[in-house]
């Protein structure tokens, strides 16, 4: 299980570092990083006083190739997604034989098929809105997917909390935490 972690970690860092590669060429990157010290960000103009001319987010954009310019082209977190309640594993295994506790697995259904959480049903994002008659609104609801900052699943809770459920919560890590506390998992098909 570590060996693959650290080769998809591995994988992703090339993966980073093709992306950059590519739109900015070998010797823009390189070039780059030798300036960047000086200058703040990618070959960005520098004004006679050492200030740079152009904001280093739009540098950034420019150096890209990107049509929007400028801040707005860069993704910032959602504030609001950034607000969703988390819960951490070792609370959530506590609530996991609670009648009152729903966990949700946000993932895919293949995902959910090969693991989940014990008792988690399968409720993904694009599901949400045409299964919430089903759901009651006084239980709790503990949302988790695969992402690094639980975002579909905060995603997912936004949703909820929009429509009047008001005992929500993203599971902090996600899926990959609670493998990696050892808490309980079942496989089987997609509900």
């Amino acid at each position: 299980m570590l060996t693959i972690q650290i080769e998809r970690r591995a994988l992703y860092a090339l993966g980073i570092l093709l992306l950059l590669a590519v739109p900015l060429g070998l010797g823009v990157l390189v070039g780059g990083m030798a300036n960047r010290s000086r200058q703040g960000t990618v070959n960005q103009p520098v004004e006679p006083g050492g200030q740079p001319t152009v904001p280093p987010l739009q540098a950034l954009d420019q150096a890209l190739g990107r049509a929007g310019v400028g801040p707005a082209a860069v993704p910032t977190p959602n504030p609001t997604i950034l607000a969703v309640p988390r819960i951490n594993v070792d609370e959530a295994a506590r609530l996991i034989d609670d009648a009152d506790t729903v966990f949700v697995d946000a993932r895919d259904a293949d995902a959910y098929k090969l693991g989940h959480i014990r008792g988690a049903v399968l409720i993904q994002e694009h599901e949400l809105p045409s299964r919430m008659a089903g759901l009651r609104k006084d239980a709790l609801y503990i949302i988790y997917c695969e992402c690094w900052a639980e975002e579909i699943a905060a995603r997912e809770a936004v949703v909820l909390m929009d429509n009047g459920f008001v005992r929500v919560k993203a599971l902090q890590g996600g899926w990959r935490a609670w493998l990696d506390a050892g808490y309980p998992t079942e496989l089987g098909p997609g509900q």
